[in-house]
């Protein structure tokens, strides 16, 4: 059984089948291979964001001189840290408008894994939201601070905090 063509319906059946390849062509191998490339490309970015992030902290540890953070962090005394802990303290209940009645340092130092700890002693007075502050902004702060106690009482107008922070350094 031999099928007659015209020479226009020739032409159209290889089009179909060209358009029949190329579409089998993207659909099986084109897409997933650009597909691939793509997240090859986010791989990529990612990778060299990574590598300048490094390479900036290579430059920074470089500028130490060959010394370990642990001997720069030693470099300061016990009696510089503690100050510093106080400015950092005194700074935040100033800028939150708490009253601050009284700030104690500790005189005992203590180890904690490869950190030193410093309790210091806070007694303040304000708002609630004052205090609630206070207390977020010791995340926030360069040193790392937690607060270990805290005892609120009512007072007229606000309220009373007699609270106890460790200061690791």
């Amino acid at each position: 059984m031999k099928i007659k063509l015209s020479e226009r319906e020739r032409w159209l059946v290889f089009f179909a089948v060209v358009m029949a390849v190329v579409y089998l062509f993207y659909g099986f191998l084109a897409a997933p291979l650009l597909n691939r490339i793509g997240e090859s490309q986010k791989t990529y970015r990612t990778l060299r964001n990574e590598l300048i992030e490094t390479r900036g902290k290579a430059k920074i540890l470089d500028s130490l001189g060959g010394r370990s953070l642990r001997d720069v962090a030693e470099q300061k005394s016990r009696e510089e840290r503690i100050t510093e802990a106080l400015q950092y303290l005194s700074s935040s209940v100033t800028t939150l408008k708490l009253n601050l009645r009284s700030i104690r340092p500790s005189a005992e130092e203590r180890k904690v894994g490869f950190a030193n700890a410093t309790d210091i002693s806070l007694a303040m007075t304000g708002s609630y939201n004052s205090l609630y502050r206070f207390i977020l902004n010791l995340e926030e702060l360069p040193i790392p601070i937690e607060a270990s106690s805290i005892s609120i009482t009512g007072t007229d107008g606000g309220i009373a905090v007699d609270m106890v922070v460790t200061v690791y350094y």
